[in-house]
Order: structure tokens, then C-alpha cells, then sequence
């Protein structure tokens, strides 16, 4: 028998839907399901329906989806009813015979009188086995059609339509365990999830992915390099630092010894991704070098894809200079990098609190910035404006600052890392508006976010030091609040250590105010 192809499952679609739906003019069944008249017509003619049109039909007309999906069962939710009695005394006789059998004492499983309820216990569990092989071979077309419909919209970043498959996804997910499929839906799902903020949901979908691509071993060894670094950013992206370390670390030991030259760029870009966490944790020193050798040995694309955290990386320990950077301005093969470039000289123009500086990275990069769609990029863009202003006079930068919703937004956020740095840059920019109550407010916030953070939380070596430079500007001031009268001597003794590790940015003669 040849396996059902999309077409012919949309066929079939098409078949019940005007089997059940025939009376019904197209025009209520747009009303219905809040679809435009012409696509209702389209998908009914032909064209593959979207999962979301499917599911509000479902709702809208009372479809059993088992029936829609698969032809099993009764078409109506309600009729599926009086079909689902037969079905529960089947199962609670299935439950009976294995209670009966949980009671029986081992000397009576021999007994002859108890064969016939063993054979029936036998035959029950057979034809469990064989409805789950039967719905998991029906749902496979099912589960691939609506993966690529998820794929479509994730890549879109069409939240609103990603949502309604994924919901239809989870279900069949449950029926069907292809494993290859299970693989492309988690790495899809981390994806939605990591986009729509659930940071959690995302961490879970993507050690699924890790593990799963893990015990494919050597069919799947070219996947586990970008299934692990993608994990181990995300882990990082949330300050769990050392938990990325493990990840990239069975990684590495996974590749090691490998000869195939394509193998060992792999291994290089991950021993890149193993020493980025040695900078978050505080040590450039430690892996400048091996982060040198890695990036030259990487593929082109995966080059392309690193550069800007090399950079970022090479700016702070002030090797490259920030400004003739930003004289270069944003570079990247699409605008998503050109934007991680320039907000990433952005913040460090922000750390440097110069206004020249910060003039001239905005004129350069403020287009950029501008053309980003993602929240990160709109903070940086926002916050770097605030603090210019700040720093040229305008008094009324920094309560412009936090009434903006990307403001608000990012106080809100479950990430502890997003959180905390809006009372950094507001501490930072209300010192630049010589709000100095304000300024110390801030700095009052940031202490106890840090002090709410699980201790496996790392936080940014960048934005901690900001932090710091803050402490010092106030205290240098003369505004410090007597509360934070400690602060002084831990901020020169962070700073002091982690310029000594190769945060050269850091140093008391950095070029920063």
C-alpha cells in the first residue's frame, strides 16, 4: 500500500468536511470560523487547509477531530458520545480483568480455572497494541503536514497562527511516536517558545531535542553540534552558565578524535561556543586563545554566525577598538545579524558613557537599530537615546525612559538577566540627569534582583559591571546613599579582579566616565 502523500490527505479532508458540512452555505461557515469568504471557498476547491481553519471548524460545527483527521469514529462530537460507551466498557473491562489479576495470589496464575480470564486479559492488551499501531501509522501524514504548516509560521514569526497549530500539534504528538518527527517538532516548538517568551517551555522542548538527537549517535552527530550550541545559548540566555558547560562538554568529547575534516569544524565551532561561557563567567584571559584557533578553524557559515559574540568579546578585553568599529558599522549576512552587530556596539558605547561616543555610534547605527524588529534591539535603541539625551542636559530623559512599554515590557519579563537591567540603565541615565534620589532608587533595585537570583544564575559580566561603574560615578559624586555604603569597596574589588582576568574595559583608566 503507498503511504498517503499531503495532497491526498487534504483530499480526504476536503471529502468529510463536505460530508458533514454539505447543507451549509460557505458564507456561515466563514462567519463561523472568523475566516475571509474567498479562502473558505479556496480551501473547499482545492487548495491545503491550514490547521487553524481545521480547528475552528471543529469548534465552530461540533467535528470529532479523530473523525476529521483520520476517518475513525463518528463525525459529530455527539455522536461520539454514544460511541464512546461501548469503548469504556471495553476498557473498564480491561481494568476489571487486570485488577482481577493483581488480586490473585502467584500459586492461583497456574490454576486452570483463571486461563480463560489470562487469555481474555491477553487478547484485551493485543488489541490495545494494535488500535495504538493503527491510529500512530493513520497519524504520521497527519503529524508531517502540520509540521510543515508549524515551520511556516514559526518562521514568519506569525504567532497567532503558530499558536492554533501547535495545539493541534500537542494532541497528535501524543498519538503518534515517530521519532524523527518528535525531533522536528520539539526543535520547532523551542523555537515558538523561545519567541513568545516562555523561556521555561523553550529549555524543556530543547533538551528534548538534545537528547533525542543524542541517541541517534553517528546518523545524527552533524545535528548535535547546532541542536547542543542552540541549547547551551539558551541556558547561557538565562544566566545558566555552567549547565551550558555540561551541554558543550559531551558535545566536545562526543567529536573528539574525529578525522572527517567537516567533523572537526564542528568540533571547533562547539570548543567556540565552550569558551563564549569561560567570558561569562569573568575569564577572557583563559579563552582568548582557544577561542581564536576555534573561530579560524570553523566553517564560513558558522563564522558568519559567531562573529559578532567574537567581537563583542575582542571590544571588552580592548583589543578592538569600539570605535573603529563603529566607523565600520553593521555587518551580517541578513538583517537580524546587521541588528545583534549594532546593538552589541551599542551597549558598549552605553558602558564607555561618553556622550561623543554614544553621538556618533547613534548617527552611525541608528538605522540599523530601527529596521529590527526584536525586542532586544528595540531596548538598546531606546535605551541608548535616553542616555544621550541624559548625558546633553535633558533633564526629562529618565522618566521618559521608564514610561516606555518596551520598558515596562522588559521589568515584567521572567528572564532575572532582562529584569535586571532596567534599573541598571535607569540607574545609569538618571546620573546623567543628575537625578541622584532617582539614580539611587535604581541602584536599590538592581541589589535586590541580584539578591532574588538562584545562585546557579550567572550574570552578564557587562551588565554587572555597569552596575558597578555606577556605584563609583555616585559615590565619586558624593550622592551615594549611606545604605549602600558597602557597595564602594565591592565594586572596585569586582572590577579590579575581572580586568586583571582580561575585562579590559573594566580597568580604572578605561576610557568611561
Amino acid at each position: 500500500m503507498e503511504p498517503r502523500t499531503d495532497e491526498d490527505f487534504n483530499k480526504e479532508l476536503r471529502e468529510r468536511l463536505t460530508q458533514v458540512l454539505g447543507d451549509v452555505p460557505q458564507a456561515e461557515i466563514a462567519r463561523r470560523t472568523g475566516t475571509i469568504r474567498n479562502n473558505v471557498n479556496r480551501y473547499f476547491s482545492g487548495r491545503k487547509m491550514p490547521a487553524d481553519f481545521c480547528a475552528a471548524l471543529i469548534k465552530a460545527f461540533d467535528i470529532n477531530p479523530t473523525w476529521l483527521f483520520t476517518g475513525e469514529g463518528s463525525p459529530r462530537v455527539a455522536d461520539k458520545a454514544i460511541d464512546m460507551s461501548d469503548k469504556v466498557d471495553n476498557l473498564l473491562g480491561l481494568v476489571n480483568s487486570m485488577q482481577a489479576v493483581m488480586k490473585m495470589r502467584m500459586g492461583e496464575l497456574a490454576g486452570k480455572s483463571h486461563l480463560k480470564e489470562l487469555r481474555r486479559l491477553s487478547d484485551a492488551l493485543d488489541a490495545l497494541h494494535a488500535l495504538r499501531d493503527k491510529l500512530n501509522k493513520e497519524f504520521i501524514p497527519v503529524f508531517r503536514a502540520l509540521l510543515g504548516q508549524y515551520e511556516t509560521a514559526v518562521n514568519a514569526m506569525d504567532y497567532s497562527n503558530a499558536e492554533g497549530v501547535h495545539r493541534v500539534l500537542e494532541q497528535v504528538a501524543r498519538i503518534c511516536d515517530d521519532d524523527d518527527l518528535h525531533l522536528q517538532y520539539n526543535a520547532l516548538a523551542g523555537i515558538y517558545y523561545g519567541n513568545i517568551r516562555e523561556i521555561d517551555k523553550a529549555l524543556d522542548a530543547s533538551r528534548k531535542v538534545f537528547w533525542l538527537t543524542i541517541l541517534k549517535g553517528e546518523e545524527k552527530l552533524i545535528d548535535l553540534v547546532s541542536v547542543a550550541s542552540n541549547y547551551a545559548i539558551e541556558l547561557t540566555s538565562i544566566g545558566r552558565v555552567q549547565e551550558a558547560r555540561g551541554v558543550l562538554s559531551t558535545v566536545i568529547g562526543t567529536l573528539e578524535g574525529v578525522e572527517d575534516p567537516d567533523k572537526r569544524s564542528l568540533l571547533w565551532h562547539t570548543r567556540f561556543t565552550y569558551e563564549l561561557t569561560t567570558c561569562h563567567l569573568g575569564n577572557i584571559d583563559n579563552a582568548l586563545t582557544v577561542l581564536m584557533r576555534a573561530y579560524r578553524h570553523m566553517s564560513k557559515a558558522h563564522k558568519g554566525n559567531s562573529r559578532v559574540a567574537l567581537m563583542s568579546i575582542l571590544t571588552a578585553a580592548g583589543v578592538v577598538s569600539l570605535e573603529e568599529r563603529i566607523d565600520g558599522g553593521a555587518k551580517g549576512p541578513n538583517p537580524s545579524l546587521r541588528g545583534y552587530d549594532a546593538g552589541d556596539m551599542i551597549m558598549h558605547a552605553c558602558f564607555r558613557h561618553d556622550v561623543k561616543l554614544l553621538g556618533a555610534a547613534r548617527k552611525k547605527l541608528g538605522k540599523t537599530l530601527a529596521e529590527v524588529p526584536e525586542t532586544r534591539v528595540k531596548y538598546w535603541d531606546l535605551y541608548s537615546e535616553k542616555l544621550l539625551d541624559g548625558l546633553e542636559g535633558k533633564k526629562e530623559a529618565i522618566d521618559d525612559f521608564l514610561t516606555e512599554d518596551v520598558v515596562r515590557q522588559r521589568s515584567a519579563d521572567k528572564n532575572s538577566m532582562h529584569r535586571l537591567s532596567v534599573p541598571v540603565g535607569a540607574c545609569q541615565i538618571a546620573i546623567a540627569c543628575e537625578a541622584y534620589a532617582q539614580a539611587n532608587t535604581q541602584l536599590k533595585n538592581v541589589e535586590a534582583i541580584r539578591k532574588e537570583c538562584p545562585k546557579r544564575v550567572t550574570l552578564p559580566m557587562m551588565l554587572i559591571g555597569r552596575h558597578m561603574k555606577n556605584v563609583l560615578l555616585l559615590h565619586d559624586a558624593g550622592k551615594l546613599a549611606r545604605e549602600h555604603g558597602d557597595l564602594p569597596d565591592q565594586a572596585n574589588a569586582f572590577l579590579e579582579k575581572h580586568a586583571n582576568q582580561g575585562y579590559a574595559v573594566f580597568e580604572s583608566d578605561a576610557p568611561s566616565a
